[in-house]
């Protein structure tokens, strides 16, 4: 079995920081991140990208775009209504 690694990263030549780092760091930080914040988070020196992630009160909140969940809850009506049809024939063709 091999020991963890826990070195400290430093970013070089050979082991650049990227668009590859930095969506690991995001994946291991929290949730992940979008495209954009991964780019944008590649874009900076690695030190800042780590007070980005550690100092994330800093960071002002945005307003959560409102969703409209419509044709969700239709289309689960749809199915509702498909399966108690359905119920309904089954019972009439003896069927439990």
């Amino acid at each position: 079995m091999t020991e963890p690694s826990l070195r400290r990263y430093v970013p070089s030549a050979q082991n650049p920081w990227n668009g590859v780092k930095a969506a690991h760091l995001l994946n291991r930080a929290g949730f992940g991140g979008t495209p954009d914040e991964i780019n944008n988070l590649a874009g900076t020196r690695f030190e800042t990208a780590l007070d980005q992630i550690l100092n994330y009160g800093n960071i002002q909140d945005v307003e959560f775009p409102a969703i409209d969940f419509t044709p969700i809850r239709e289309m689960y009506a749809a199915l509702l209504r498909l399966r108690q049809a359905r119920g309904r024939r089954d019972r009439g063709n003896g069927r439990s």
